[in-house]
């Protein structure tokens, strides 16, 4: 029914147009905002600096798209939970490309040899709730106090939200 139609789509949109499988750890392109998981994103750049849908250049590095984030998770947990053995698809995901976007992230390495960091560029904090933590719009790396102006990661500076209030002052 409608149902199986509604899943069909949300497949669609939280799979990698490079990869074909669910993005594990999706990253917004800017300007254009289409998405694209991390790995294939990290290879593709290696020889274009286009997104891979639209072949709009791409100047300002991606950030993570914690909206498909938080569908992409609630879409597996409840697949695993009305299929065990989806469980195993997962684990297999997260092992192949999450293990690889964390080590990068945690690292400090999102891109770093292919968008050069300039101090006039500008975040806006957002909240995720999928990790009940404060991320920079940039790069998504945690912002653990709402005293610091640049994300620590990116060194862009951070910014009021479109309501004029920062999330980390809402947060705190």
């Amino acid at each position: 029914g409608s149902s199986k139609g509604l899943l069909k789509n949300v497949y669609d949109c939280i799979e990698c147009p490079i990869c074909n499988e669910i993005m594990a750890a999706p990253m917004i392109l800017h300007p254009c905002g289409h998405t694209v998981c991390y790995c294939c994103l990290k290879e593709w750049f290696s020889n274009n600096l286009s997104c891979p849908y639209c072949r709009e250049k791409i100047l300002i590095e991606p950030s993570v798209n914690f909206v498909l984030k938080t569908i992409i998770n609630s879409f597996f947990k409840t697949s695993v939970e009305s299929n065990p053995k989806i469980l195993d698809i997962v684990k297999n995901i997260n092992e192949k490309y999450l293990e690889t976007f964390d080590k990068d992230l945690k690292e400090k390495r999102l891109f770093k040899s292919i968008f050069s960091k300039k101090k006039k560029n500008t975040a806006v904090v957002r909240y995720d709730s999928d990790d009940d933590v404060l991320r920079c719009s940039n790069c998504g790396f945690e912002i653990y106090s709402s005293r610091i102006s640049r994300c620590e990661h990116c060194g862009w500076v951070l910014i009021r939200n479109e309501r004029g209030v920062n999330d980390y002052t809402d947060y705190e």
